[in-house]
């Protein structure tokens, strides 16, 4: 249905009695009456008329939640027409309002049009392409090409701020390399933020295992064993698994981001949180983590789960980064994935930002925990030793297969008493 098709005029009996001012932002006594009188006008064109001719005295009084607020008492066409109508004024829309409004007009075609207008004025223009979910395939192209020029429209208008390298890094990538994919960009982007930190770790940890370096050596936790120098069956063992590992991955985390998608949104476009914002998800994911580590690992060492499962993942009484990787593929998901997991998917903004910091933050301290050296200023637990695990416990527990289930905190330890606390036996 076409605009084209609705012929309207205004009432008469409602510009006589409206009790609303001609300029300015309505006040939300003012907004909840309108929407009062509007609900009581049964008829579709009575609240149409009425609501044109407001939009006609005072466009500029109609702020985004304000539409959002009467969106659903209009139907798709007619809602295309209101937008039209505050053209000029919507500028300053937000992307969750944004889609909020298209979600109520049930026809591609009719939703297509709203995109038009909206989209030139959306907040940040860098959020526009969240929108491309709401159409189906076939009009994708179109979508495309109409998100094309309202950006290409919006770049002189952009100040300095909203061009800066942290709000379009992601949406730079995004577009450039990934195809304008948000799945293929949180995909790679949490992958290569595993990668970097893993191998980089793993091969000063792989270079000091080959040289003796006296100013390193001293913090070697079992020193009274000679360094395990690799030995072919070793080397087997650990590349097996590691290339098992990293393929795997690649698939784990393709599948991860429609399910954190399904409670809220993770952010690919949107400029990178306040670092409070970022500081409080890190922490929520830390806890989450712990906790479900803690409770997963003690669970895997009761006799008939560690004999079948965990025992695989204790082959080395002597660890080192690369051990990391040893794991049976049902501790993987319950005891490795789901705690590093489930924390963001609780979160309901997230931004890729903030994932692939948390995902860096837990795999250097994995590493760490397993790299057998007790390394000061490095290791997190040197700054905290009472509340954060570190080397020393885990080394303990690979040793003797028993105390010392946590991840990042020793909390869950201390409370169950499993704490312990030695360099060697």
């Amino acid at each position: 249905m076409g605009l084209h098709g609705l012929h309207l005029v205004h009432s008469n009996a409602w510009e006589r009695h409206h009790e609303l001012p001609i300029n300015g932002v309505r006040s939300e006594r003012q907004m909840n009456r309108l929407v009062s009188k509007l609900a009581k006008s049964m008829q579709s064109a009575d609240r149409i008329q009425h609501l044109v001719y407001e939009i006609k005295r005072s466009p500029q009084a109609f702020s985004g939640d304000q539409v959002i607020a009467l969106a659903p008492y209009f139907p798709g066409a007619q809602l295309v027409l209101i937008l039209h109508l505050l053209d000029n004024h919507l500028f300053g829309l937000k992307c969750n309002q944004a889609a909020q409004l298209l979600q109520m007009i049930p026809v591609p075609e009719e939703r297509l049009e709203a995109l038009q207008v909206i989209d030139e004025n959306l907040l940040d223009p860098v959020n526009r392409f969240q929108l491309r979910h709401l159409f189906p395939p076939n009009l994708l192209p179109q979508v495309n090409q109409v998100l094309a020029e309202a950006r290409e429209m919006n770049t002189t208008s952009i100040s300095p701020e909203d061009s800066s390298f942290e709000k379009t890094f992601f949406a730079y990538i995004c577009d450039k390399y990934f195809y304008s994919s948000e799945w293929l960009t949180f995909t790679i982007c949490i992958y290569i933020s595993f990668e970097l930190i893993f191998w980089l770790y793993n091969l000063c940890l792989i270079y000091i295992e080959y040289h003796d370096i006296p100013a390193i050596d001293k913090y070697r936790i079992q020193k009274h064993k000679p360094k395990l120098r690799f030995q072919p069956e070793i080397i087997r063992e650990i590349k097996n698994e590691t290339i098992k590992h990293q393929i795997s991955l690649i698939f784990a985390l393709s599948a991860i981001y429609p399910l954190l998608n399904l409670n809220g949104h993770v952010a690919v476009r949107s400029s990178i949180p306040s670092l409070f914002t970022i500081l409080w998800q890190l922490i929520v994911c830390i806890l989450v983590e712990d906790f479900i580590f803690f409770w997963t690992h003690y669970l895997f060492h009761t006799r008939w789960l560690y004999k079948y499962i965990h025992k695989k993942h204790h082959i080395f009484k002597q660890p080192t980064g690369l051990v990391s990787v040893l794991a049976n593929p049902l501790e993987s998901v319950f005891q490795n994935q789901l705690g590093v997991w489930l924390g963001p998917f609780l979160i309901k903004e997230k931004h890729l930002f903030t994932l692939c910091l948390w995902l860096s933050i837990r795999v250097y301290q994995t590493i760490n925990a397993h790299s057998g050296y007790d390394l000061p200023y490095i290791s997190p637990q040197y700054y905290f030793p009472w509340l954060l695990s570190g080397t020393l416990q885990h080394d303990y527990h690979h040793q003797h297969a028993r105390m010392n289930y946590g991840s990042l905190l020793t909390i869950w330890d201390r409370l169950m008493k499993t704490h312990k606390l030695k360099n060697d036996d």
